[in-house]
């Protein structure tokens, strides 16, 4: 439907944004892994794994206000063709109320 179409690009925007900010909280934990393996200290792992904590946080912020848009965007366009479709059914029984009289 028109709906679908307006809506669709808006989702595949947010999910290719939210898969980028996946990558991101999920490099530096494997770059902390190799980096401890290399070395032999325990230390990068330790660090990669605060830091990832912390980018899981602002990941999981990001992503419930990016939710918080699509999904707002998605009530005001089925909201819109609700309206289109009532007016349809509005002006479809105001002409058979002219045919009868």
């Amino acid at each position: 439907s028109e709906t679908d179409e307006l809506i669709n690009p808006i989702v595949a925007a947010a999910q290719n944004k939210s898969s980028q900010t996946s990558l991101a909280v999920i490099l530096p934990a494997y770059a902390g892994m190799a980096l401890s393996i290399a070395t032999g200290n325990p230390l990068p792992m330790l660090i990669s794994g605060v830091a990832m904590n912390a980018a899981t946080v602002s990941m999981i912020a990001n992503e419930a206000n990016n939710h918080e848009n699509v999904s707002s965007y998605i009530r005001s366009t089925d909201r819109m063709a609700d309206v289109e479709k009532a007016s349809l059914l509005d002006e479809f029984s105001d002409n058979d109320d002219d045919g009868d009289a």
